[in-house]
C-alpha cells in the first residue's frame, strides 16, 4: 500500500525522526528526451531502503514506489516518476543519517505511464478509461464487473501475491465475448529508441474452455499473451486485437473450428495452473520478449506497429475471466541499464551515478526538504541523549569518522564548538580533552547553559624521582583561581536546565583556532606540516609554554592516514596531521584513540612533564590535583627536605 503522510509523520520530524546527517547526489547514466516523462528505476540494497529519503533538485519528495513484483534477496527495486528538465539530465538527492526512515512511497498511478487497479468500479470510473467493443449491445456493462479480493478460505481466489491492491476485474463471458479497449486519451506516445513494458496480473481457473488474453499496440509493436489452449499458455505476435480474436471459435472449446488459431497464436512450454499468475511484454530495440510469472518464455523481432497504443482484454468461452493489476512503464532503453537480477552491492543504488558524500543537516517540512544551517564555530551544541542515535548517524560514514567511548560521557550535554569542517562535521572536545568530531544532525543548538568543572581529582604518577632534586607538581586548586591564558576557557559539559552562559570580560579563545596560521595551495603534506610545527614552535616561545628539547619529525605514519607523520615528543612518538578549516585557517592536531587534540592542548598538557624526563631519571611518588579548567600544569624543582 502506499505511504500516507499522516499527523504522525509530521509529528516524528520534530524529534529528528525526519532529520539526516547525510546526502548524496544521485544522476541517471543518460541523456533523456526534454519534456517526456519516465519511469526510472532505483536498485537499493536492503538495509540502505530502509534508512533513507529521496529527493528531487527542488528538494521535493519524489514520487516512487517499490516493485513488489521484482525478487531478490539483498536489495529491492524503486521506480521513479521523473519529467525530464531541458537539460535532458535527472538526477536527485539521497538522505541517510538515521534509522527507520524509508523513501516516501507514492501511488503507482502517480509514477506509471498507465495503472489500472479497479478500485473504483465499473460505473465508478474503470468505463471512463476503457470502452467496449460490441457497441451493439444495449447494456454495455453486462458481464463486466469489479469485485474485492477474498481469502481463499472465505471461497474467493484470493490475492497476487505480489501484494496488488484495488480490485479484481471479472469478464463474464456467459453473455457472449466481450473486448475491452482502453480509450486513447490516457495513452502515452512512444519513440523508437525506448521501452514499452507491459505487466498484467490474471487468475486462471483451470477452464479447458476458457479463452482469455490482453493484447497491446502500439508504435513499437503488436501481441498478446494469455489463454487459448487447454494445456499451456500462449502467444500472438504481430497481430492487432481484431486479428487474433478472429481466431477464437465462436462456440468455444478446441475443436475443429479453433484449428486456424494456429495461424497467428502459438504455445509456449509454460504448463497452465491454477492461480494468479504474471504475463509481461516488453518492447525493445526493435524486439519483443514476452515473460511469464518472470521466466522469459518468448523473444523475437517486433512487428505490426500502429499509430497509438492500445491495451485489449478479451475473453470467450463461458466462464470469467479475472484480471488485476496492469501496469505500463515508459522508460528509456536498457543501453545504460539491466533489468534482471543484480548482484547490488552495499549503497549500490544501480544504474544511477553516485556523488560524493555530503554532511549537514536537512530536515523535511512536509513539502521540502530544507538545509538547516545552525550550528556555528564558537557557539554551543547540545549532543542527543540517544547512543542509539550517536552511533547510526556515524554508520554511513564507514569507518571514516569512528565512535570513542569518551563521546558517550557527553550524551545530553552542551559544548562549545571547537570545529566546523568543510564537511559539515563538527568537532566538540570531549572530557578527556580530546577533540572529536560529530555529525551535525545529533546536535541542537544551544543559546544558555552554563560551563563547570570536574570535581578535584588527586592522581598519582608513578615516575621514577632523581636523587638530588625532588620536584613537586603545582595546580590552582579549587580555593584559588585557575590561571588562564589568552582569555582560554576549557568546554565543559552542562544540562539545559542549568544557567545561561556567563561569559569573562577576557576574550574566549579556543586551542588551535588564535593562531592566525593559513593554507597554501602549492605545498605538498609534509611542508605543510612542517610550516605548521614550525609557527606553532614560535607561538610557544613567545608564550612561555615548554616543549621538549627532542621534538622532531621521524618519519610517516606506518599506518597510512591520509596527511600524518610521527614526530619525537619526549619520551613519546605522536603522529600529527594538519586540518583546513572552512576559513582556510591551518589547525595542527594530534592523534589520540579514536579522535585528535589540538597540538596547542597537547603541548600545555604533557610537554612540561615530557621534557622533565629528558632530564634524567627520578624516584618516588607526585600527587597533585586537577581541574581541567583550561590551566596548564606547572612543573618546577624543589629541593627534597
Amino acid at each position: 500500500m502506499p505511504q500516507v503522510l499522516d499527523s504522525r509523520w509530521y509529528a516524528s520530524a520534530t524529534e529528528a525522526g525526519r532529520r539526516w546527517s547525510c546526502r548524496r547526489r544521485l544522476e541517471f547514466p543518460a541523456t533523456l528526451i526534454p519534456g517526456q516523462s519516465y519511469s526510472l528505476p532505483l536498485f537499493l540494497d536492503n538495509a540502505e531502503a530502509q534508512d533513507c529519503f529521496l529527493a528531487d533538485e527542488d528538494f521535493s519528495p519524489c514520487k516512487c514506489f517499490e516493485d513488489k513484483i521484482y525478487e531478490a534477496l539483498d536489495h529491492k527495486l524503486f521506480w521513479l516518476g521523473f519529467t525530464v528538465p531541458e537539460s535532458g539530465r535527472v538526477a536527485l538527492y539521497l538522505y541517510s543519517g538515521i534509522k527507520g526512515c524509508e523513501p516516501l512511497r507514492f501511488p503507482a498511478q502517480d509514477i506509471l505511464a498507465v495503472f489500472e487497479d479497479f478500485r473504483d468500479g465499473i460505473r465508478g470510473g474503470t468505463l471512463k478509461r476503457w470502452s467496449r467493443a460490441e457497441m451493439h449491445l444495449e447494456d454495455s456493462i453486462r458481464g463486466i464487473s469489479t469485485e474485492q479480493f477474498l481469502p481463499v478460505e472465505e471461497g474467493g481466489i484470493g490475492q497476487p501475491t505480489s501484494g496488488i491492491s484495488g480490485s479484481a476485474l471479472w469478464l463474464d463471458t456467459s453473455v457472449g465475448h466481450i473486448s475491452l479497449i482502453s480509450k486513447p486519451e490516457r495513452m502515452p506516445i512512444f519513440r523508437s529508441t525506448e521501452r514499452l513494458h507491459v505487466r498484467v496480473h490474471f487468475f486462471d481457473d483451470g477452464d479447458e474452455h476458457g479463452i482469455h488474453w490482453l493484447g497491446c499496440t502500439g508504435q513499437l509493436g503488436a501481441a498478446a499473451v494469455g489463454v487459448m489452449e487447454k494445456d499451456v499458455y500462449s502467444v500472438c505476435h504481430g497481430k492487432s486485437w481484431q486479428e487474433a480474436s478472429l481466431q477464437v471459435p465462436k462456440q468455444g472449446g478446441y475443436g475443429q473450428e479453433a484449428s486456424t488459431k494456429a495461424k497467428v497464436w502459438r504455445g509456449t512450454c509454460v504448463q497452465r495452473a491454477i492461480g494468479w499468475h504474471v504475463f509481461e511484454m516488453i518492447w525493445e530495440k526493435g524486439g519483443l520478449k514476452v515473460l511469464i510469472d518472470t521466466e522469459p518464455i518468448a523473444e523475437d523481432l517486433a512487428k505490426g506497429p500502429s499509430e497509438a497504443l492500445q491495451l485489449t482484454f478479451f475473453a470467450a468461452g463461458g466462464n470469467c475471466g479475472v484480471w488485476a493489476g496492469l501496469e505500463v512503464f515508459h522508460t528509456p532503453n536498457s543501453d545504460s541499464w539491466k533489468m534482471e537480477l543484480l548482484p547490488v552491492k552495499n549503497s549500490g543504488r544501480y544504474p544511477w551515478q553516485t556523488g560524493r558524500l555530503e554532511v549537514g543537516c536537512w530536515q523535511f517540512s512536509g513539502a521540502h526538504v530544507l538545509e538547516i544551517i545552525l550550528l556555528k564555530l564558537g557557539g554551543l551544541a547540545k549532543v542527543v541523549e540517544s547512543k542509539e542515535q550517536l552511533l547510526s548517524s556515524l554508520e554511513p560514514f564507514q569507518g571514516e569518522y569512528l565512535h570513542h567511548p569518551a563521546m558517550d560521557d557527553m550524551l545530553g550535554y552542551t559544548f562549545r564548538i571547537v570545529e566546523v569542517l568543510p564537511d559539515g562535521m563538527v568537532g566538540l572536545r570531549c572530557l578527556d580533552g580530546v577533540l572529536r568530531y560529530f555529525p551535525p544532525a545529533i546536535l541542537a543548538p544551544a543559546d544558555d547553559g552554563e560551563y563547570c568543572v570536574k570535581d578535584d581529582e588527586e592522581l598519582a604518577i608513578e615516575e621514577p624521582i632523581p636523587t638530588q632534586p625532588r620536584v613537586a607538581i603545582e595546580e590552582p586548586g579549587p580555593t584559588q583561581p585557575a590561571e588562564r591564558s589568552h582569555g582560554e576557557r576549557a568546554p565543559s559539559p552542562v544540562r539545559e536546565s542549568d544557567a545561561p552562559v556567563r561569559e569573562s570580560e577576557a576574550p574566549v579563545r579556543e586551542s588551535g583556532v588564535v593562531l592566525e596560521c593559513w593554507s597554501k595551495v602549492d605545498e605538498s603534506d609534509l611542508e605543510r606540516v612542517e610550516r605548521a610545527v614550525k609557527e606553532h614552535l614560535e607561538y610557544f616561545s613567545a608564550a612561555n609554554i615548554i616543549v621538549p628539547d627532542n621534538l622532531q619529525r621521524v618519519g610517516k605514519c606506518s599506518a597510512e592516514h591520509k596527511n600524518c607523520f610521527v614526530y619525537r615528543f619526549g619520551s613519546r612518538k605522536i603522529h600529527m596531521s594538519t586540518r583546513v578549516s572552512a576559513d582556510g585557517r591551518l589547525s595542527l592536531v594530534v592523534r589520540c584513540g579514536g579522535g585528535f587534540m589540538d597540538f596547542i592542548e597537547f603541548v600545555r598538557r604533557h610537554g612540561s612533564l615530557e621534557q622533565l624526563k629528558l632530564q634524567g631519571p627520578f624516584q618516588g611518588t607526585a600527587r597533585f590535583s586537577s581541574v581541567l579548567s583550561g590551566g596548564r600544569l606547572r612543573v618546577r624543582s624543589q629541593a627534597a627536605r
